[in-house]
C-alpha cells in the first residue's frame, strides 16, 4: 500500500491534487524489558523504503517517555504511547533536543500527563520556546553524566556520537542497558513490514543504509579528526549497551552494535555526496502528477 495520500486544494474555484506524505504507524516493538520502540514513518525513496521517526517508552515503576514524536503523526503517536501506559502514570518526559520530530507532541504530552516532569537542558528549552510555551516549574535540567532515579532504575544522560542539533543528549538505562542514541545510526527500512531490529535486515542492505545516511546526515564529519571522533564512539560502547535504539533506524543488538560503531568510525574525512537538487524535485513531481 502506498504511504501517500492525495489532498485536494481548492484555488479560485479549481482543484489541484497534490501528493502529501502520510505518516504510518507500526506496532510498538519491545526492544528490552518494559522498553518499547514507538515507530512512525514517512515515505522515502519512491515508497519502497521508509524512514522511521521513532521514540521510546520505558514502562517501569515511574514510566518514562523518551522523545515525543513528530507532530505530523500526532494521533498515531499518542494512540501508540497511551496504549502502553496510562498518561496519569507517566512521571518523566525526556526530550533529547529541539528538532520537531523529537519534540513535536511535547505540549500535548504534558497536558495529558499531569504528574510528569520534563527532562531536558537549558539550551534545548531556549530553542524550543520559540515554538512552545513550556512550564518551567515542571522541568528538570540535566547535563551529560547526570542521572535521575525513576524508582526501579537509574537513568543516565549521555553524549551521542553524531547529532544535527548541538543541544542533543542521549539516554542510558542502567537497569536494562537500553540506550537512546537519538539521531545516530539511522538507516532506511523497507516500507512493507519494516523490522524493528537491524538483525532482521539483510546485512549488506543494512550496512549500506547505515553508511549512506551516516555520511549524508552528518556532512560535518568530513572535517572531523578521527582521534576526536573515535573516543566518542568508544564512550557509547563502553556503557555496555544491550540494545541501541534511535529515531531513524532499526534497533541494534549484539554484533550489530559493534558493526555500527566500526562503520561510523570510518566516516570522519568522508566527503558527502551533493544533496538532491531541482532535477530531483522535478522528477518527484513528474512521478506523482499525471
Amino acid at each position: 500500500m502506498s504511504s501517500r495520500r492525495y489532498w485536494r486544494l481548492k484555488r479560485k474555484g479549481s482543484e489541484v491534487t497534490q501528493p502529501i506524505p502520510r505518516p504510518v504507524g507500526y506496532q510498538p516493538a519491545e526492544i528490552a524489558p518494559d522498553t518499547f520502540l514507538i515507530r512512525t514513518a514517512f515515505a522515502a525513496a519512491g515508497d519502497e523504503m521508509t524512514m522511521y521517526q521513532s521514540s521510546m517508552v520505558i514502562r517501569g515503576a515511574q514510566p518514562i517517555l523518551v522523545d515525543t514524536g513528530p507532530a505530523a503523526a500526532s494521533d498515531l503517536w499518542l494512540d501508540a504511547v497511551f496504549g502502553l501506559v496510562d498518561p496519569e502514570d507517566v512521571r518523566w518526559v525526556f526530550v533529547s533536543h529541539n528538532d520537531s520530530d523529537h519534540n513535536g507532541n511535547v505540549v500535548s504530552v504534558l497536558a495529558a500527563c499531569p504528574r510528569a516532569t520534563l527532562i531536558t537542558t537549558s539550551p534545548a528549552v531556549a530553542r524550543m520556546t520559540s515554538s512552545f510555551d513550556l512550564p518551567y516549574r515542571r522541568m528538570h535540567w540535566l547535563n551529560f553524566g547526570d542521572t535521575f532515579d525513576a524508582g526501579d532504575r537509574t537513568i543516565e544522560i549521555i553524549d551521542v556520537p553524531v547529532y544535527d542539533s548541538p543541544v542533543t543528549q542521549g539516554l542510558f538505562d542502567r537497569a536494562t542497558g537500553a540506550t537512546w542514541a537519538v539521531d545516530a545510526f539511522a538507516a532506511v527500512v523497507p516500507t512493507e513490514d519494516p523490522p524493528a531490529f537491524a538483525k532482521d535486515l539483510p546485512q549488506p542492505v543494512w550496512e549500506g543504509a547505515l553508511r549512506g545516511l551516516g555520511i549524508a546526515a552528518n556532512p560535518w564529519l568530513e572535517g572531523v579528526r578521527p582521534d576526536w571522533f573515535t573516543p566518542r564512539l568508544k564512550a557509547m560502547s563502553g556503557l555496555g549497551p544491550t540494545v541501541v535504539a534511535n529515531a531513524h533506524g532499526p534497533a541494534l543488538t549484539g554484533t550489530q552494535i559493534d558493526r555500527a560503531i566500526e562503520i561510523y568510525d570510518q566516516l570522519p574525512g568522508t566527503t558527502p555526496p551533493p544533496g538532491p537538487g531541482q532535477d530531483s524535485l522535478d522528477t518527484l513531481l513528474t512521478t506523482h502528477h499525471a
